[in-house]
């Protein structure tokens, strides 16, 4: 489950609204001071769940229910998610900066007096491979372990923030570059195979990750231990 906790104090009645995301599940709750959760209850038009308060101050405890969840995207590839957010596989990489080039000259660096001092290239290379194919049905997600909310990172999404991520397990498959610079359509049917032994890949939140694989293609590793 994951948590939001309010604390209210009000003059006067009101209706207190909170949205029920579409991913939220059955289970998702609502307790009202240290009375009985209940299931929430939106309103179809609106995706919000109602609470009506009177005069007072009133803690509210929202539990929302998220599973794994994966999307089919092309080429028999998927999108990981946990609630709101898209899981990617973080690939390692080297950054490499410098002054802005023209786009149609990279040996060409603009002039000094035509860009901002601020203004900067990236360029971002791969240190470990990311041919790495993933079977779904082995997704786990590891909680953050967290005392408090004020453990969090700030910025969230820092590369080594406390968010929760995921394993899976995966193996190389034979997934050529193009142009010999980035990876090519993955490949599909029988020509998608194993290139070594399975092992455990690591899922974090696509925003923590400067380079990734959000559209992960997919593998059944069991059927590939079966063929050996």
């Amino acid at each position: 489950m994951d948590s939001l906790h309010y604390v209210i104090t009000t003059s006067s009645p009101l209706d207190f609204y909170v949205r029920v995301p579409s991913w939220a599940g059955s289970d998702s709750s609502i307790r009202v001071k240290s009375g009985a959760s209940k299931r929430v209850s939106l309103d179809p038009a609106t995706g919000l769940h109602k609470i009506s308060l009177s005069k007072g101050t009133w803690n509210i405890s929202y539990s929302l229910q998220s599973s794994i969840r994966t999307e089919a995207r092309a080429n028999e590839t998927v999108s990981v998610y946990k609630g709101a957010l898209l899981y990617a596989l973080a690939i390692p990489s080297m950054n490499i900066s410098s002054p802005p080039r023209l786009y149609n000259d990279p040996s060409t660096f603009f002039s000094n007096d035509s860009v901002s001092p601020q203004s900067r290239d990236w360029q971002y290379f791969a240190t470990e491979k990311s041919n790495i194919a993933i079977d779904p049905r082995s997704l786990q997600y590891n909680a953050p372990a967290l005392d408090s909310p004020a453990q969090l990172a700030n910025p969230i999404f820092a590369p080594d923030g406390k968010f929760g991520i995921m394993s899976a397990q995966c193996c190389e498959i034979d997934w050529p570059l193009y142009l010999d610079s980035v990876p090519g359509y993955p490949p599909t049917g029988d020509a998608k195979k194993c290139l070594g032994e399975p092992f455990e890949a690591r899922l974090i939140p696509s925003g923590s990750a400067k380079t990734r694989v959000a559209e992960i293609p997919t593998i059944a590793i069991d059927s590939v231990l079966r063929s050996k």
